[in-house]
């Protein structure tokens, strides 16, 4: 392995543990019980399986397509590592608005407005590096969208995620003005 792929891994890896411990603070900083699992209903838990199930089947078929589409076309526009997470968070933004359109993405213990503060703020740092690595052009390598670019879908998935939530608020603030 030559110096600039050990350090591109070394580069991932930091990340990767840097991501897993923000992820733990922001957890026990977004509960109302300071504790870091969740807790959901029943009804709760129905729906996330049901979206865990969606968010499956779109992984899967995004994998299915991409691999079509790397056998099939000589030049992809996409490196395969930014391809697989790309499909990932496709999987996974299908995941998080089934669950916020039928209520299950939030907690029973969770604070929401320190939810949407994370998010916004997670959604802001995102951008902030995508932007950077277009600006300076590590966003590609050789033509291809690299794993540097991911950030900016990132960020573009959490702002899709607070605007489903923001829907998701008007819709059902309708419907209970229209029940009353």
């Amino acid at each position: 392995m030559d110096v600039h792929a050990t350090g591109i891994l070394f580069g991932m890896l930091t990340g990767i543990a840097v991501g897993a411990l923000v992820s733990i603070i922001i957890l026990k900083l977004t509960k109302k019980d300071g504790k870091l699992k969740c807790r959901y209903d029943e009804r709760q838990n129905t729906a996330r399986g049901k979206g865990f199930k969606y968010g499956f089947y779109t992984a899967l078929i995004g994998n299915l397509l991409y691999g079509l589409l790397i056998s099939a076309v000589p030049e992809v526009p996409i490196e395969p590592g930014a391809g697989v997470i790309l499909i990932g968070l496709i999987s996974t933004l299908v995941y998080v608005c089934y669950c916020i359109w039928c209520d299950s993405y939030f907690s029973l213990n969770e604070n929401r407005t320190r939810v949407l503060i994370a998010l916004g703020v997670i959604s802001i740092f995102n951008f902030f590096l995508g932007i950077r690595s277009l600006l300076t052009g590590e966003a590609f390598a050789d033509g291809k969208l690299n794993f540097r670019s991911m950030n900016l879908f990132c960020g573009l998935m959490i702002l899709i995620v607070l605007i489903m939530i923001a829907l998701r608020k008007s819709v059902k603030g309708r419907e209970e003005e229209m029940e009353d």
